[in-house]
C-alpha cells in the first residue's frame, strides 16, 4: 500500500489547494442560471480543472453542466492544515510583516492569484497570469534538478 507522510503533504498543499480551487471554478459555472453566460466564458472557467484532470487520467462528465466532486479532497486538505497550522500561521505572520522567503511564496502566491510575467510574450510584452497551482519540493532547484 502507498504511503505518504505528512511532511509530503505539506509540500503538495498548494497542488491540491490548486486542484480544489479549479474545480470549485468549474462547478461554479456549471450552477450558472443565466442563459447569457457566454459558451466561452464557461469553457474558460472550466479549462484549469479539465486539465488537471486530464493529466490524471480521471473521468470527466460529458456534458458542462454536471457538478465534480473529488471524495476527501478537502478534508485531505484540511488535515494538512491543521497538522501544519503552526507553520502556517507563523508564514502568514511573516508576509503580514512584509517579509517572505522561498517557504512562503505558496502563501504569497495562491491558487487563482493573478501576476505579472515581466517579458513573458517576448519583445518587452507582459503578461498577466493566474495562478492555478503550486508545489514545494526540497532539495531541488528551479529546474527539477537534485541539489
Amino acid at each position: 500500500s502507498l504511503v505518504v507522510d505528512t511532511r509530503t503533504l505539506y509540500h503538495a498543499l498548494g497542488a491540491l489547494q490548486g486542484v480544489q480551487w479549479a474545480r470549485d471554478k468549474y462547478n461554479r459555472s456549471t450552477n450558472t442560471t443565466s442563459t447569457a453566460t457566454p459558451a466561452s466564458e464557461t469553457k474558460a472557467n472550466q479549462q484549469a480543472f479539465l486539465e488537471i484532470a486530464r493529466s490524471i487520467g480521471m473521468n470527466l462528465p460529458t456534458t458542462t453542466t454536471t457538478a465534480i466532486d473529488i471524495d476527501g479532497l478537502d478534508d485531505l486538505i484540511a488535515h494538512i492544515q491543521t497538522v501544519f497550522k503552526d507553520e502556517l500561521t507563523a508564514l502568514e505572520t511573516q508576509l503580514q510583516e512584509g517579509w517572505y522567503d522561498f517557504d512562503s511564496l505558496a502563501l504569497l502566491y495562491p491558487p487563482g492569484s493573478k501576476v505579472v510575467a515581466k517579458n513573458a510574450g517576448g519583445g518587452g510584452v507582459d503578461m498577466i497570469c493566474q495562478v492555478v497551482w503550486n508545489r514545494y519540493e526540497e532539495g531541488r532547484t528551479i529546474m527539477g534538478k537534485p541539489m
